[in-house]
C-alpha cells in the first residue's frame, strides 16, 4: 500500500484547487488520494482572501486545455505529446485514460521521482531535467522513445509565467512542435479590477517561490516569440462559457489576467 505523500505549498495549490473537477477518471482519483495537500492550505487560503472564487480560474484553464488537447487528437490521434513542467498534476494521466495508446513525455526538474511511485502506465513517460537545458532535455525525451521526426503537440501549462522568455523560445525551438497550448498572463487588455486580481495572486506566489519577476505575454507577443501561429486564443471570460454555457464570475474579456492560447507550426 503506498502511503500519502506530502507535498510542498506551491506542488499543493493548484491540487487543492482542483476538488474533483475537470478530471473524472478512476486512474486520477486514486493517483489524488494519496497525495497529502496540506501544505497548500495557507497559500490556497491566501489566495481565496485575494478573490474568493480564485478556483474558477483553475476550473477554466485545465477545462479549455483538456477540451483543446481532446479536439485536436481526435483529428491527430498518432501525435505524441509533451507536457512541459509537467509537476505532480494528473492532466497526462487523464489524457492516457481517454486516448489509449498515446505517449505522453512528462518533464518537470524535481517531482517525477515522486509521480512515478504512485504511477505505472508504460505510456506515460515520466523525465527528470530542467527545461532550461534544452539539448538535455531532447536527450532524455530520445532515450524515453519520443521521435523527433514525428508530430508533437505541447502543452505549456502553468509555467509560462515563471520562465525567461530565452529559456522558452530555447525549449521551444528545439522540440518544434506541431502544436502547442500555453496558458499566459496578459500584458494588456484587462481592467482595473483583473489587474489588481492577478496582479496581487502572482505576487503572493513569486514571494513564495522567491523568483524576482513574473513573466507576462499576450498571444501575439508570445506568438512572436515561439515562431508559430495563433490557432485560438481564449480570456477567461471564453472559457468560462465554453465550461458552463454561460457567464458568472467573468462578465466581459477584459475581467480576466490569464488567457489560454493555442498554437501551430508555421
Amino acid at each position: 500500500m503506498v502511503e500519502s505523500i506530502k507535498l510542498s505549498e506551491t506542488s499543493a495549490l493548484a491540487l487543492r484547487f482542483l476538488q474533483g473537477q475537470v478530471y473524472h477518471s478512476k486512474a486520477v482519483e486514486d493517483y489524488l488520494s494519496h497525495l497529502d495537500l496540506s501544505a497548500g492550505q495557507s497559500l490556497h487560503e491566501a489566495c481565496n482572501a485575494i478573490w474568493p472564487e480564485y478556483a474558477e480560474v483553475i476550473f477554466n484553464r485545465k477545462h479549455m486545455i483538456l477540451h483543446h488537447i481532446n479536439e485536436t487528437l481526435a483529428k491527430n490521434p498518432s501525435m505524441q505529446i509533451i507536457s512541459g513542467a509537467a509537476g505532480l498534476d494528473p492532466l497526462g494521466l487523464e489524457v492516457t485514460q481517454r486516448h489509449k495508446g498515446l505517449d505522453i513525455f512528462e518533464i518537470d526538474r524535481e517531482q517525477m521521482s515522486i509521480k512515478a511511485e504512485l504511477i505505472s502506465n508504460p505510456r506515460l513517460h515520466l523525465i527528470e531535467g530542467d527545461l532550461a537545458d534544452a539539448s538535455s532535455i531532447i536527450d532524455k525525451l530520445k532515450r524515453a522513445g519520443w521521435q523527433q521526426h514525428r508530430p508533437t503537440f505541447l502543452i505549456m501549462e502553468g509555467i509560462s509565467y515563471y520562465l525567461t522568455p530565452d529559456i522558452l523560445k530555447n525549449f521551444v525551438t528545439a522540440i518544434k512542435p506541431q502544436y502547442a497550448i500555453f496558458d499566459h498572463l496578459r500584458e494588456s487588455g484587462m481592467n482595473e479590477a483583473a489587474n489588481i486580481i492577478g496582479s496581487k495572486v502572482f505576487n503572493l506566489i513569486r514571494d513564495y517561490i522567491k523568483m524576482d519577476k513574473i513573466q507576462r505575454y499576450d498571444a501575439s507577443s508570445l506568438s512572436k516569440l515561439l515562431g508559430m501561429k495563433i490557432s485560438n486564443n481564449w480570456s477567461l471570460c471564453a472559457m468560462e462559457r465554453h465550461r458552463t454555457g454561460n457567464n458568472i464570475h467573468f462578465l466581459s474579456d477584459d475581467f480576466g489576467w490569464l488567457d489560454v492560447t493555442a498554437f501551430e507550426a508555421i
